[in-house]
């Protein structure tokens, strides 16, 4: 599982100026190890350098960034639903009629 957070980074030659880094979050949820991974930006080199002798199955939101994996045969992408269901729970508070109703 892969997913990148932003977080303010204080400046260390002038403490009232700060940047926007990213901790990007790598968990294994057979092992339970956790690597945070700092990086200055939210780009793809990251992921490349972390996963670049990994293979298996790799859980990340739809970021782009994670669609370079999708060319590789020793990993297989799939979705967190999170995502999804926050659209879902709109709809639950802008038609509750149709958002409750059963399509089986």
């Amino acid at each position: 599982m892969v997913d990148e957070t932003p977080i303010r980074v204080l400046d260390y030659k002038n403490r009232k100026k700060s940047h926007l880094g990213y901790f990007w979050i790598y968990y294994d949820p057979v092992d339970k190890r956790v690597l945070f991974d700092y990086r200055l930006g939210r780009g793809r080199e990251g992921l490349a350098e972390r996963l670049k002798n990994f293979s298996g199955l790799l859980q990340s939101d739809g970021y782009q960034a994670y669609e370079m994996f999708e060319a590789r045969q020793d990993i297989t992408l799939f979705s967190c639903w999170t995502h999804v269901r926050r659209y879902f729970d709109r709809a639950k508070e802008n038609d509750p009629n149709r958002a409750q109703q059963d399509s089986c």
